[in-house]
């Protein structure tokens, strides 16, 4: 299981870099069957845009991004709205199980 992240098109500083991290392992704590997190910072005009992409277990795939003034509401935007379609997903697994 890793964080990887890319940005394009800007410079970032020490403290986006570690918090966008902190927000793909804590994904990948709370959904242990998470494989792989991408994370993407990239500047789209003026915007600051955010984008992760989660690989799971059994063909899960995940894509959330998120536009704003700066990277840290892009980056925490992004990482709740992946976070709620994992939620989803986990939900559909268990009520097949069921």
């Amino acid at each position: 299981m890793s964080v990887e992240l890319t940005v394009r098109h800007t410079e970032v500083k020490e403290k986006v870099h570690a918090f966008a991290i902190e927000k793909g392992e804590m994904l990948i704590q709370e959904f242990p069957y998470i494989e792989h997190v991408k994370v993407v910072l990239d500047m789209d005009g003026p915007l600051c845009l955010a984008t992760f992409n989660i690989q799971g277990g059994q063909a899960t795939t995940v894509e959330s991004d998120a536009r704003g003034e700066d990277f840290i509401p892009a980056i925490t935007s992004a990482a709740e709205k992946a976070y709620t379609q994992l939620r989803k997903h986990a939900q559909k697994r268990q009520e097949v199980r069921s």
